[in-house]
């Protein structure tokens, strides 16, 4: 008798747990959904990132990072040829990234 009330509460603990899990899962879908994403925006900004098709911004960050790399590292379609052994070429690129996107208000 003792043993399986060990072993029902064992199998309820379990099925909590998965349950939990499950609750969690949900809200970590929910949180990274585009909807949810979206609503975080103003009316005019939703407009206009659906009449321009912009991106979700996360996905935009990880393709120009991954497009930087493809650009300075060699064997790839878009290699640049850039010296990086030079300091002064790694200062030059770093500034030019920097001075190319405007610090908006």
């Amino acid at each position: 008798e003792r043993s399986r009330m060990d072993m029902a509460l064992l199998v309820g603990g379990i099925f909590f747990f998965c349950g939990y899990i499950c609750f969690e899962l949900g809200f970590i879908a929910i949180a990274v959904h585009p909807v949810t994403k979206m609503s975080k925006l103003t009316p005019e900004q939703v407009q206009r990132k659906l009449e321009t098709h912009a991106i979700d911004e996360d996905k935009f960050i990880d393709e120009m990072c991954s497009l930087v790399r493809l650009m300075l590292t060699k064997g790839n379609p878009e290699y640049r040829n850039v010296k990086l052994w030079s300091g002064n070429a790694q200062r030059f690129i770093r500034r030019c990234l920097s001075d190319s996107i405007p610090k908006l208000a």
